[in-house]
C-alpha cells in the first residue's frame, strides 16, 4: 500500500509559524492566524524542535554526488581549459580525487558554475604583445588631426568565389527541403571558381583593382605597386603628403618591394601586426561581397567582369564614411562625456562652501584590453559635415560649437585652430559625440549632468535588484571567485591581507616610503600628496582617496558607515577608500563596520555584505550536522557578537542566521 502524500507546505508559511512559536504563542493561537489546520502547525512545530531546521532536513532524497570542493575543481578544471569535454573531466576525476561521476554530473556542475557549452566565435588571434601595440598605436594616432586619414591610401588583397561566400548562407525551408536546389548553395571543388585581387582606396575615391594569377610573390606584388599604386594616387588627385597603407604580410615585407618604396621615397603607415581589423579596406570589400549578390557570374571571367563594374561603381560618400569609421574606432575607445555638477553646503562655522565639478565618464580600455570596436552608423545621425576653415568663414565660434552639442576637446581644438582642414560634424537629434555616434533615451532638454544626478538620485531604487558588480582581476594568485567574494580594488594596500597569497597587500610598504615635500600633505594610505592648502578646507572637498585630509564624521568604530555616499556623485564618495582598520569595502565608495560580516540586515547600498555573508553561510549546506554547523557559525559570529555579553544574545543571533538562510 503507497504511503498517504501529505500536502507540502511553503518555505515562508513554516518561517510565519515558527515566529509565531518563537514569539510565545500557543499553538491554538497559531491555527488562528495562519490559518491552516492544527496537525500542519504541531508538524512544524515539532520538527523545529528536534532539527532546529525550517526547511527540509539535508539529506532527504538522493544525495548530492559531489561535494563543494568536487565542484569547483571541475568548474577550476573547464575554466584552466575551455575546450576540454566533459568525458575528459570525468576520466581525469578518479586520478585526482579518487571518485567516478557520469558526465551528465559535470556538466551540471559546469552549469551551475554559469558554464555552458557553446560555439566558440572566431577572431584573429592577438597575443599579449601585440594588444600593447594596438593601444599604443591608437594612442599615438588619437591626438592626430581627423584629416590625417585623407591623405592615407590603404591596400590589401581579397578573393571572391563564383558561388558565393565561403561564409554560413541562411535560408528559409522545411524540414523536408533540407536538399532542395533552391534551398542550397552550389559548391566546387578547391582551386575552381574564385578569383583573387588586390585594391586601394582613398576617402577621396577607390583606386586601381588588379586581378591576380596564382601564388602572390614579392616580385609580383612590387610589380603590382610599379604599376597600379602611383597610378592610382594620380588618378584620385592627393596630394604629396600622401602616405601608403599595407599590412605585414611577407610578401609586402619582402626585400624588392622595400628597396622599390625606398627609392621612390614612399612613406608608410605601419599598423600593428596580426590586425586585419584595423585596416578599413575590409570594410569596402564588405560593401564589394554586399554589391556582387545581385551579379549572378557563371565563370572566372564573368566574375572579373562584374567585380570590376561593381568596384567602378562605387561612390565617393561610402568611402569618406569608411575613411572616418577608422577614426572614430580610435577616437570612440578614448570618447569621454563630461558632467558638470555643483557640490556645497556649510561648514560647523556657518562658512558656505560651493565646490564646482567636471566629471568624466570615459569608455577606455586598459593595457591588458583589445581595442573595443564601435559599430558605425547610417549618416542618418549626421545633419551637416563642414571643415574648420569653412567654419571660420561663417564667423562660427566654439561657444556656438559647444551648444550644437559638439565635445569639449572638438571645440577646444576649433578654438586653437591647429588644422583647418578638420572635419566637424554637427549631430542630427538626439546623436552627439566627436562622430554622432552616440544618443541617450532622455528627454533632450536634460544635459548629461542633469542625467547623471538624477540617476544617483535614485540609486538606492536601482541597485535593489542588483546582484552583480564590479571585481579586480589583475592579481592572477588571488583567487575569490566572482561577485561578491572578489576583490576591489579598494581592499589593495588597506592594510588587511584580503588574498590568501597576501598578494593585495605586497610592496604597499615601498608606497609607505615615499616622501611629500614641505608645502605638501600626506594622506595616510598609499604615495598620495596633495598641497598642503588642500588640507583641511572644507569638508566638501576631500581630496585623498582615504578622506584623511578632513575631519571625518566618525567618531566612534561601532558606528564605522558611510551611509551618505550611496547618492552623491562626486570624487569624495566614488573614490573613497575607507582608511579604518575595521572597516569593510562595499564596492563603490560605500564602506562600513568590518565586524558586521557575516550579517544578515544589509547596510550597503548594493547588499555586497548581504551577499558575501550569504555566500559565506550557505557554503555550509553540506555539512548535515546542525550543531556542528552551528558551531561554524558560532566561530564566524564570535567577533560580531563579543561586545553583546552574554551566550544567550550570541545563540540568538546564531537561530536568526540559520532562519534567514
Amino acid at each position: 500500500m503507497a504511503p498517504k502524500k501529505t500536502k507540502e507546505h511553503s518555505n515562508d508559511l513554516r518561517q510565519t509559524v515558527i515566529k509565531h512559536f518563537l514569539n510565545g504563542d500557543t499553538e491554538r493561537d497559531i491555527v488562528t492566524k495562519v490559518l491552516i489546520p492544527r496537525t500542519s502547525s504541531h508538524y512544524i512545530i515539532a520538527k523545529y524542535k528536534s532539527t532546529k531546521c525550517i526547511g527540509n532536513i539535508i539529506g532527504r532524497g538522493r544525495k548530492r554526488k559531489t561535494t563543494i570542493h568536487t565542484d569547483r575543481l571541475i568548474q577550476r578544471k573547464i575554466k584552466e581549459n575551455r575546450r576540454i569535454s566533459s568525458l575528459s573531466v570525468k576520466v581525469e576525476l578518479p586520478n585526482d580525487l579518487n571518485i567516478n561521476i557520469s558526465e551528465t554530473t559535470i556538466r551540471r556542475r559546469a552549469h551551475e558554475g554559469g558554464l555552458f557549452g557553446r560555439m566558440a566565435r572566431k577572431k584573429p588571434y592577438v597575443n599579449k604583445v601585440n594588444r600593447g601595440k594596438r593601444l599604443e598605436f591608437a594612442r599615438t594616432y588619437r591626438e592626430k588631426s581627423l584629416g590625417l586619414w585623407n591623405h592615407v591610401i590603404w591596400s590589401d588583397e581579397s578573393k571572391f568565389n563564383v558561388f558565393g561566400s565561403d561564409g554560413k548562407v541562411m535560408v528559409w525551408r522545411t524540414t523536408k527541403e533540407e536538399l532542395d536546389p533552391k534551398c542550397t548553395v552550389p559548391t566546387v571543388k578547391h582551386g575552381d571558381g574564385n578569383v583573387k585581387c588586390w585594391g586601394c582606396f582613398s576617402s577621396s575615391g577607390v583606386g586601381n583593382l588588379v586581378f591576380i594569377d596564382g601564388n602572390m610573390t614579392g616580385e609580383m606584388y612590387r610589380d603590382i605597386l610599379q604599376k597600379n599604386l602611383l597610378q592610382s594616387v594620380e588618378n584620385l588627385n592627393m596630394d604629396k603628403d600622401w602616405v601608403f597603407q599595407h599590412d605585414n604580410d611577407p610578401k609586402h615585407r619582402a626585400a624588392i618591394v622595400t628597396n622599390w618604396l625606398n627609392r621612390e621615397h614612399i612613406e608608410c603607415l605601419k599598423l600593428p601586426s596580426f590586425s586585419p581589423d584595423m585596416n578599413p579596406i575590409e570594410h569596402l570589400w564588405d560593401e564589394v561581397e554586399r554589391r556582387m549578390k545581385k551579379e549572378q557570374p557563371k565563370n572566372e571571367k564573368e566574375l572579373k567582369e562584374a567585380l570590376s563594374r561593381v568596384w567602378n561603381g562605387i561612390e565617393q560618400g561610402p568611402l569618406f564614411i569608411i575613411s572616418f569609421k577608422y577614426s572614430s574606432n580610435l577616437l570612440s575607445t578614448f570618447d569621454c562625456l563630461y558632467a558638470y555638477f555643483i557640490e556645497g553646503g556649510k561648514e560647523s562655522g556657518g562658512r558656505y562652501i560651493r565646490n564646482y565639478h567636471l566629471i568624466p565618464y570615459c569608455r577606455r580600455p586598459d593595457d591588458n584590453d583589445e581595442l573595443e570596436p564601435v559599430s558605425y552608423l547610417d549618416n542618418d545621425n549626421i545633419a551637416q559635415t563642414i571643415t574648420f576653415d569653412e567654419l571660420k568663414k561663417q564667423d562660427i565660434t566654439s561657444e556656438q560649437l559647444l551648444e550644437w552639442f559638439a565635445p569639449i576637446d572638438v571645440a577646444e581644438k576649433y578654438e586653437m585652430n591647429n588644422d583647418s582642414v578638420d572635419i566637424f560634424h554637427k549631430c542630427a537629434s538626439p546623436w552627439f559625440g566627436s562622430m554622432c555616434q552616440y544618443k541617450l533615451q532622455y528627454d533632450l532638454s536634460l544635459s548629461f549632468g542633469d542625467i547623471v544626478q538624477a540617476t544617483f538620485s535614485h540609486y538606492l531604487k536601482i541597485v535593489a535588484n542588483v546582484t552583480t558588480g564590479t571585481c579586480y582581476r589583475f592579481l592572477e594568485s588571488c583567487h575569490r571567485d566572482s561577485w561578491p567574494q572578489c576583490l576591489d580594488w579598494r581592499e589593495i594596500c588597506d592594510g588587511k591581507m584580503d588574498c590568501i597569497s597576501g598578494e593585495d597587500e605586497q610592496w604597499c610598504d615601498q608606497l609607505e616610503m615615499t616622501k611629500c615635500s614641505d608645502n605638501e600633505y600626506r594622506c595616510h594610505y598609499g604615495d598620495q600628496c596633495i598641497p598642503l592648502n588642500f588640507y583641511k578646507d572644507s569638508r566638501f572637498s576631500i581630496d585623498c582617496l582615504d578622506g584623511s585630509d578632513e575631519q571625518d564624521h566618525v567618531t566612534d568604530y561601532s558606528l564605522l558607515i558611510n551611509i551618505y555616499c550611496t547618492n552623491i556623485q562626486t570624487f569624495r564618495c566614488q573614490e573613497r577608500t575607507g582608511r579604518y582598520p575595521l572597516s569593510f569595502q562595499c564596492g563603490d565608495g560605500q564602506y562600513t563596520r568590518f565586524f558586521g560580516i557575516p550579517n544578515f540586515i544589509t547596510i550597503c547600498s548594493n547588499s555586497r555584505d548581504i551577499a558575501l555573508s550569504q555566500a559565506m553561510l550557505t557554503s555550509f549546506n553540506y555539512i548535515s550536522n546542525i550543531g556542528c554547523r552551528e558551531a561554524f557559525f558560532c566561530a564566524l559570529y564570535f567577533n560580531r557578537t563579543e561586545h553583546s555579553g552574554t551566550n544567550v544574545t550570541k545563540k540568538a543571533e546564531i537561530i536568526k542566521i540559520l532562519f534567514w538562510f
